[in-house]
């Protein structure tokens, strides 16, 4: 997100991994077209366990509690992606890794089919 807490983009990445400021990441849609996230960017990592072994790791979230999170954070995308009439697609990148993982997987699977 931008220093003033406005969203940018998602980045998808590896388990292990964390992008952040001056990384380059790519469109899933077109893995020629990248971008350098801003080196002012704020990550905010959102990936968690939520069910462990079958079970709830901690207790659901009230209702009305997501709603208010879900408004905060719909008010804080980018003007364009909210418009009724040619709204912006909001980005969606994948890190290098995941994209060479990627690749590497569609090369493997070309071999096999061939």
């Amino acid at each position: 997100m931008e220093p003033g807490g406005a969203f940018i983009q998602d980045v998808v990445c590896l388990e292990d991994e964390m992008t952040g400021g001056g990384d380059t990441v790519y469109d899933p849609a077109n893995p020629l077209r990248q971008t350098t996230l801003p080196l002012d960017v704020r990550v905010t990592e959102l990936r968690g366990v939520v069910l462990s072994e079958g079970a709830r790791t901690a207790p659901g979230e009230a209702l009305a509690s997501m709603a208010e999170r879900c408004r905060g954070e719909l008010s804080r995308l980018p003007g364009g992606c909210l418009r009724l009439i040619n709204p912006h697609r909001y980005k969606v990148s994948i890190s290098e890794r995941l994209k060479s993982l990627r690749e590497g997987l569609i090369a493997e699977l070309g071999k096999r089919i061939l």
